[in-house]
């Protein structure tokens, strides 16, 4: 699709009808691919502790869809679509303590702890509506367009309900030795964690009145996704307890998607 564009930008020339081609706004079907990276880091919620270790790590999102656009008017449309998608929903934590504070809990200093980075990979379908504004042209041949709209994502995939321990201690400069147990499970996939609400942002180019058939009928934009409700949001759920078992950190870590990457569409019909 990359070498389609080039070439078909290299070829085109605007026609001489100069203006707005309300075609450019016509109902249609087409077809849409993306690519985003996915930050977990603003999905991060801490239940209660002061010694939590999650931090973000960025995720590839790659997905296709497909959609049915109704135009109104010469600019103004409405989209609805299906897109299916991969997400490693990935994170990390610290396996390790390497302090302790005056309260006697234990902490991971800046630049320390031993973290890994953890991926509870599944794919989605996203059922999703948006409504589009297009504004142009701009030296008659290019018009931007504006979308934004709402989508469930909705996972394919189910959690095997296992748990990864983590045992460990450490010791402070008087000698003082804490034992402690690090438990991480994820929950997705299920009646009550079925998926999230989110929201798209999209902003990209439009062609119109070119020599190119193909790019006449493509589309290319930067698109934003963004976490709307985590009720039903699947999750990993982090527990740092002491060696009698006793909690005293709690997090979570859902898996929505915080992205922002490169989305193409382009009409088939």
């Amino acid at each position: 699709m990359g070498l389609l564009l080039i070439l078909g930008i290299h070829s085109a020339k605007a026609q001489s009808v100069h203006g707005y081609d309300k075609e450019s706004n016509k109902d249609n079907i087409g077809i849409s691919a993306g690519l985003a990276f996915s930050s977990s880091g603003p999905l991060i919620k801490q239940d209660f502790g002061g010694s939590n270790t999650a931090k973000g790590a960025l995720s590839t999102v790659p997905s296709i869809g497909i959609y049915y656009q109704k135009g109104f008017g010469s600019r103004f449309s409405a989209r609805i679509g299906f897109s299916l998608g991969v997400t490693s929903n990935a994170f990390k934590y610290s396996t390790k303590y390497d302090s302790i504070r005056a309260d006697f809990s234990p902490a991971v200093k800046d630049g320390g702890g031993d973290y890994q980075k953890v991926k509870h990979t599944t794919g989605f379908i996203m059922p999703q509506i948006d409504l589009g504004y297009i504004f142009g042209p701009f030296k008659d041949m290019y018009l931007i367009e504006i979308r934004g709209g709402v989508g469930l994502q909705t996972y394919m995939g189910k959690s095997n309900d296992s748990t990864v321990w983590t045992d460990g201690s450490v010791t402070d400069r008087k000698n003082y030795t804490l034992k402690y147990h690090m438990a991480e499970s994820a929950s997705y996939g299920r009646p009550d964690v079925y998926g999230s609400i989110v929201t798209n942002i999209y902003a990209g180019f439009k062609w119109q009145k070119t020599t190119s058939p193909f790019l006449n009928n493509f589309a290319i934009g930067i698109q934003a996704t963004l976490p709307v409700s985590l009720e039903k949001s699947g999750y990993s759920q982090l527990f740092y307890s002491d060696a009698n078992y006793e909690i005293f950190s709690s997090e979570k870590v859902y898996f929505s998607q915080f992205s922002f990457g490169i989305k193409a569409t382009y009409n088939i019909l």
